[in-house]
């Protein structure tokens, strides 16, 4: 795969386990991808026991439309990981990108789109849905994201911003804690599906999440009677 060496020009904390990480390299105008393609990224001097250099796949967060620049939206998820070590680093900083590289990403026919998420498996849509607003898609497009607290929500802020902008965009946020001061749904997005969507059977569905809430939510659209060719799916 195409190598590069990306040097991060800002990081932007989603949540206080989330950072989104903005990089750039020489000549990237020239770089293409598809909306739901992932990266390998690994640290300069990062190895593990055996002296070799640590990589993970990272979600392109960002979409091809945006010009100059890539984004990785990462969870610290061990204290000794790359995760971490990515968090570790600040701007000006470089991270080594190989790819792009993945299947996952849109599928025609391009309509009544529906996105739904669990954690930072929102990082892979966040392409999709940015690349169809900036093309200008006038469909309705529907992002369903569950997260455990209101403190763990990613993009919330933007989620809210391209919905109050774009009147086709619809958000739909769920959280798992018993938290009183939260106004929304709660339940993960598998008790939600039924009580939002009435039309599930008309909707293309794409899904991100850990495997388990990926594999529930195909059982729960496949038993309203949705079509298995319309429901596309990225596990971690």
């Amino acid at each position: 795969m195409p190598k590069f060496e990306a040097k991060i020009v800002s990081i932007q904390d989603e949540t206080p386990r989330v950072k989104t990480f903005r990089v750039t390299w020489p000549g990237i105008e020239t770089f293409t991808f598809l909306p739901g393609q992932f990266m390998m990224l690994s640290v300069p001097g990062f190895v593990n026991a055996a002296g070799i250099t640590v990589k993970r796949a990272y979600s392109i967060a960002s979409a091809p439309a945006d010009k100059g620049f890539l984004d990785f939206t990462i969870t610290a998820k061990s204290p000794v990981g790359l995760s971490s070590r990515c968090h570790q680093l600040k701007v000006g900083e470089t991270v080594i990108a190989e790819g792009p590289a993945g299947h996952f990403g849109l599928k025609k026919p391009l309509h009544n789109l529906t996105f739904i998420a669990a954690g930072s498996g929102i990082s892979s849509l966040r392409s999709m849905y940015r690349q169809l607003l900036l093309e200008g898609y006038a469909e309705p497009i529907t992002v369903l994201s569950g997260f455990k607290t209101p403190a763990d929500s990613i993009f919330k802020d933007e989620l809210r911003h391209l919905a109050h902008h774009h009147k086709n965009f619809h958000v739909i946020m769920s959280i798992t804690a018993d938290d009183p001061s939260w106004v929304g749904l709660k339940g993960r997005v598998t008790a939600v599906i039924p009580k939002v969507f009435t039309d599930a059977i008309a909707r293309h569905y794409y899904l991100c999440g850990p495997p388990e809430m990926v594999n529930d939510t195909i059982t729960v659209l496949t038993g309203m009677g949705v079509p298995r060719a319309q429901i596309f799916r990225e596990a971690w």
